[in-house]
């Protein structure tokens, strides 16, 4: 009854437009729902959508790979939250941010920059110029640049491109076999948005800064199904055990459910995540207990320890165009579904 509730709803929000189609899972203390609705693809021919569906997650790159990847280096103290970025990139202009300003949004450098008309030398370039936002800015600034940052580093202290970096820290150890930077089966991938300059994107990430570095940065990139991101859930669930063999300690995964920088009319965060309520993805259903995290492609997951809710909501609702904007209700109405189911579980 409970599974069915969720399917309609997302039904209703197919009717409703927010996307063709969507791939959900809700873990709770007592049960795992899982589930598709709608089409994989309207074009260049409808496809029926699965549970199987490959999803260009956009910015949940940044909370499922980047900042695992950061924490289990904090774990195995490869790096401290206060090194300064410019001791990994001597390029790097202000000496004064740490690793944790970048992780927590925090640094001062601006939400993003563009890419279009530019080689990737040029992109580089741009990147290592850019000013800090100005003084009278807010404290907390959702940064993609940020994350490009990070990925350098992770780079730069592996010595290999994060795509490989992520399937031996998070992929692999984590069981999630679907999930890559490059995916092999783009049948299988969500296309996303009809553009005049790329076509029809599927297969390859979407966000342009990432495709000018071949879809492999830390601010985006990453594809993935339901399936793996309920592992990643289950071992937060599991306070970092996985498999019986510790992957993190749990006070790593606190610091995820913990603050790092807050600012006025602007979300906490903490590694990424947003810390507490967000109403534009919680509704009203957003405590201080909560995390989450969306990404701009239509996708998004929501973790409560304390209310035992692990949810996640995969959608393409770019395809076929940015402009619309309906995710936004539709997340409010399936996370506080979520909330409501797992308490009624345990009444």
């Amino acid at each position: 009854m409970r599974h069915e509730k969720l399917t309609s709803l997302l039904n209703e929000m197919v009717e409703y437009n927010a996307f063709p189609g969507a791939t959900y899972a809700l873990l709770t203390r007592k049960n795992l729902y899982l589930g598709a609705v709608g089409k994989r693809s309207l074009l260049p021919e409808i496809e029926e959508n699965t549970i199987d569906t490959i999803y260009d997650v956009a910015s949940l790159t940044k909370v499922i790979a980047t900042s695992t990847i950061i924490t289990r280096m904090l774990a195995q103290k490869k790096i401290c939250l206060e090194d300064k970025v410019q001791t990994f990139l001597p390029d790097f202009r202000y000496p004064q941010i740490t690793i944790l300003d970048l992780l927590s949004h925090r640094s001062g450098l601006p939400k993003t920059l563009n890419s279009q008309g530019l080689t990737e030398k040029e992109f580089l370039h741009q990147l290592y110029q850019l000013p800090l936002n100005d003084e009278n800015s807010p404290t907390v600034v959702y940064s993609d640049v940020g994350y490009l940052f990070l990925g350098l580093v992770i780079e730069k202290i592996y010595g290999k491109s994060i795509d490989m970096v992520a399937i031996e820290e998070v992929f692999k150890p984590l069981g999630m076999m679907d999930s890559s930077y490059s995916p092999m089966d783009v049948k299988r991938c969500a296309p996303t948005e009809l553009t005049t300059y790329r076509g029809l994107i599927r297969g390859t990430v979407h966000d342009g800064k990432s495709f000018l570095l071949h879809g492999k940065t830390g601010h985006a990139g990453l594809f993935t199904t339901v399936q793996d991101l309920v592992k990643f859930c289950q071992m937060i669930k599991n306070d970092g055990v996985v498999d019986g063999k510790r992957y993190l300690p749990k006070d790593c995964i606190d610091l995820w459910f913990t603050p790092a920088s807050s600012c006025m009319n602007q979300p906490s965060r903490s590694f990424s995540w947003i810390v507490g309520s967000d109403f534009e993805t919680l509704g009203n259903s957003g405590k201080s207990s909560t995390i989450s995290a969306t990404g701009f492609t239509g996708t998004s997951i929501v973790m409560d320890r304390k209310r035992g809710v692990y949810a996640i909501l995969l959608s393409n609702r770019v395809h076929l165009s940015r402009e619309n904007k309906k995710i936004h209700l539709a997340r409010q109405k399936y996370f506080s579904l979520c909330f409501q189911i797992a308490k009624e579980e345990e009444e």
